[in-house]
């Protein structure tokens, strides 16, 4: 698949997230009554919490040249991407990094500890590329108790626009050459970072479907 088709279907998710947030009532977007199950905001809170350091990244690509250098393999292609961040992830619990889950003023004490990866290993690998400061990652969009449906919407959608406005900022030679760190995997090209982004965003499109609507 080219890389226009893969943004044109990523467009057409968040398409889709959008009319699901839209159409789901105040109570029904933000229930956590499903035990384990992220509520319809969680969901986009974590999308935007994913894509705030990734949008910071791509307006840098000679940052991005600097700290982590230039690729020397080309991009995969899609399937062989996804392909391989699923074996990446199939001895791991396949939970979100710490700093990528939604934070809530009423979390339990448990909740970052219940819905972040247990794999240690795969965290120090990922902090050791991005270092400390991601970390205080949580604190941008947190979910306050006065939280409207339309300002967690807002965030995510604020946070896709500016993707796709860097991404066609760039040339094909640095969507090949800068890298970005991804957690269990690595360094990925920021061309995979597209794929990623992609599947990423449906995934939690269809989780919202299946546990909730």
């Amino acid at each position: 698949m080219k890389i226009n088709d893969v943004i044109f279907s990523l467009q057409n998710e968040v398409e889709q997230l959008t009319t699901l947030s839209v159409e789901a009532n105040d109570t029904l977007f933000f229930s956590t009554l499903k035990e384990g199950k992220w509520s319809i905001a969680e969901h986009l809170t974590h999308l935007a919490l994913s894509l705030l350091p990734v949008n910071n990244l791509l307006k840098q690509p000679e940052l991005m040249l600097e700290r982590w250098g230039k690729s020397n393999r080309k991009s995969r292609e899609l399937v062989v991407f996804l392909e391989d961040y699923k074996m990446a992830v199939a001895t791991a619990d396949w939970k979100a990094f710490p700093p990528f889950v939604p934070k809530s003023a009423t979390e339990s004490n448990d909740y970052l500890q219940q819905h972040s990866t247990t794999s240690e290993d795969k965290k120090n690998d990922f902090y050791q590329l991005t270092g400390e400061t991601i970390k205080g990652l949580r604190d941008k969009f947190e979910l306050d108790t006065n939280a409207t449906k339309a300002e967690v919407a807002n965030k995510l959608g604020q946070q896709y626009q500016l993707f796709f406005q860097l991404v066609s900022n760039l040339s094909d030679e640095h969507l090949e050459a800068c890298q970005i760190p991804l957690p269990y995997v690595g360094l990925i090209t920021c061309k995979e970072m597209i794929y990623f982004t992609y599947n990423h965003t449906k995934v939690h499109r269809m989780a919202i479907e299946r546990d909730w609507l």
